[in-house]
């Protein structure tokens, strides 16, 4: 299955000097964002039912729908996160 904002996908931004190039997208919001400005795009819906190479990403937010400037370059699909046990 293809990388989609449902089942998990980070997607690298065109670099403008912007302080932020990736978003890791599940469950169709964003959960985390790199490098920097993760307080203000962390948890923002994503409107686009898919995203590929050169599109612009959809949001919601309260004022209403805004578009990132920056086209998407690259995706991957979410890396799984692994939890050790612990030794207790």
């Amino acid at each position: 299955m293809d990388p989609n904002p449902i089942d998990g996908m980070t997607v690298e931004l065109a670099d403008a000097g912007q302080d932020f190039l990736e978003f890791d997208i599940r469950a169709g919001r964003i959960v985390d964002t790199r490098p920097f400005q993760a307080f203000a795009w962390n948890g923002k819906l994503v409107l686009n039912e898919s995203i590929a190479i050169g599109d612009h990403i959809d949001l919601k937010f309260s004022e209403g729908p805004r578009t990132v400037l920056y086209p998407v370059i690259a995706i991957r699909p979410l890396a799984k996160v692994q939890i050790a046990p612990l030794d207790v």
